[in-house]
């Protein structure tokens, strides 16, 4: 299944309250690239909430963002 980036976070701390938001809401999503704040390089790109293509609104809507790309 091919996931799309919706967004993005400075650490897991806060990647993973995002993801635990949109679970409450029965959406799932996955974090990318996680493990690198470990290594010391989270800085460098952050921590990536994915999510299926068809879940990006509601994921959006559910967490107050609007996915990149979106109409304004």
């Amino acid at each position: 299944m091919s996931l799309i980036e919706l967004a993005r976070f400075p650490d897991r701390i806060l990647g993973e309250l995002a993801r635990g938001r949109l679970a409450a809401d029965g959406i799932e999503a996955e974090l990318f690239d996680e493990g690198f704040g470990a290594l010391g390089l989270g800085v460098m790109g952050g921590v990536r909430l994915m999510v299926a293509p068809r879940d990006v609104a509601a994921a959006g809507e559910a967490l107050g963002i609007q996915p990149d790309g979106a109409d304004e």
